[in-house]
C-alpha cells in the first residue's frame, strides 16, 4: 500500500469516528456534557499538542479568530450532547447533519462564498428533512416532555459547526498545531463553564473514564487530526465524497444498537440530508465577486 492510499484511509477512519458521535451522545446522556467535553478536549489537545511539538509545528494566530473558533467548537459539541437529554436520539443525530446546508447558506450570506442553484436545492432538501423529523409523531418522541428543545439544540449545534467550518475555511492557520490549540482552548472554556455552574460535575467516575477516552481519541479529538492529515497528504476527493454518507452510517449504527427504531420517516429524512449534503457542495465555477463554496 502506497503512502497516499494509506493517508486517504486515515480520512475514511475519521468519517467512521464521526458516524459514532450520535451513538456516543446517547450513551453519555447521563453525564454532564460540559464536563465530559472539558476532559475530552484536554486529552485530545495534550496528545496532539505533544505530537505537534515533537514535529516542530508552529501555530501563529489572530487572538479574536482563535477565541471565536474555540468557543464555536465547544458550543457545538455541548449543544449536540445536551440535545440527547431532551429529544429522540436518531432524529437529533440526523438534524445535526444539516450543518453542510447551513454551511452553504451562511457562507453565501455572510462569508462571501457563492452557492450554485444545486447547492441551494440541497439546502432546501435538508430543511425538508428537518420539517419531516420535527413534525412527525412517534411513541419515542412522545416519551420526551420537550422534544422540540432537543431538536432546537441539534439545529443550533449545526449552525455553530457551520460557522466554525466557514471560519476555518477562510483561516490561514491550519495543521495539527492549530487544531491542538483549538482543542485546548475549547477545554478551558468547558472547564470554566463547568466550574461556574457545577464544579462537582468535573469529578468523573472511574467507570466513565472510558467514555472520555473514546471521545478524545474519536469524534471529539482524534477524528479532527486524522481528517486534517488524510486530506492534506492523501486523495482529498474520496474522503470528501464518502463524508456525505455520515448521516446514513450514523443512523444505521444507532438502529443496529437498538438506540432507535427504523421507519420510513427516519429513512427518508436520512436520505434527504445525505442528498442535500451532496448537492450543497457540488463544484461550480466561481461567480463574479467571490469564490465558490465548493471544496478546492
Amino acid at each position: 500500500m502506497d503512502m497516499a492510499t494509506r493517508n486517504t484511509g486515515l480520512g475514511i477512519i475519521a468519517i467512521l469516528m464521526w458516524s459514532s458521535l450520535g451513538a456516543l451522545g446517547f450513551v453519555s446522556a447521563a453525564l454532564d456534557p460540559v464536563s465530559l467535553l472539558a476532559w475530552s478536549f484536554l486529552a485530545a489537545g495534550l496528545v496532539s499538542g505533544g505530537i505537534a511539538l515533537v514535529r516542530g509545528d508552529r501555530f501563529e494566530f489572530s487572538v479574536f479568530e482563535f477565541g471565536l473558533t474555540c468557543a464555536l467548537m465547544a458550543g457545538y459539541h455541548v449543544a449536540f450532547l445536551e440535545a440527547f437529554k431532551h429529544g429522540p436520539a436518531v432524529p437529533v443525530s440526523i438534524l445535526n447533519y444539516l450543518w453542510p446546508m447551513f454551511f452553504v447558506l451562511l457562507g453565501h450570506l455572510f462569508f462571501g462564498f457563492f452557492a450554485s442553484k444545486g447547492a441551494l436545492i440541497g439546502t432546501m432538501l435538508g430543511f425538508g428533512a428537518a420539517v419531516l423529523l420535527t413534525t412527525s409523531s412517534s411513541e419515542t418522541q412522545q416519551s420526551f416532555e420537550q422534544p422540540w428543545l432537543g431538536y432546537s439544540l441539534a439545529l443550533f449545534g449545526a449552525v455553530l459547526w457551520a460557522l466554525y467550518s466557514n471560519l476555518r475555511r477562510r483561516s490561514a492557520f491550519g495543521g495539527t498545531a492549530s487544531t491542538a490549540w483549538i482543542c485546548l482552548g475549547a477545554a478551558v472554556i468547558c472547564f470554566a463553564a463547568a466550574f461556574v455552574t457545577d464544579a462537582n460535575s468535573l469529578l468523573i467516575n472511574w467507570g466513565d473514564v472510558w467514555i472520555v477516552a473514546v471521545f478524545a481519541l474519536g469524534p471529539a479529538g482524534g477524528a479532527f487530526f486524522l481528517w486534517d492529515y488524510g486530506i492534506r497528504h492523501g486523495d482529498a476527493s474520496f474522503p470528501a465524497v464518502a463524508a456525505y454518507a455520515t448521516p446514513i452510517l450514523s443512523t444505521l449504527l444507532m438502529v443496529s444498537l437498538g438506540i432507535g427504531s427504523a421507519n420510513w420517516t427516519i429513512g427518508l429524512a436520512a436520505t434527504l440530508v445525505t442528498a442535500g449534503g451532496v448537492l450543497a457542495t457540488l463544484k461550480r465555477p466561481p461567480a463574479k465577486g467571490g469564490p465558490s463554496l465548493s471544496p478546492d
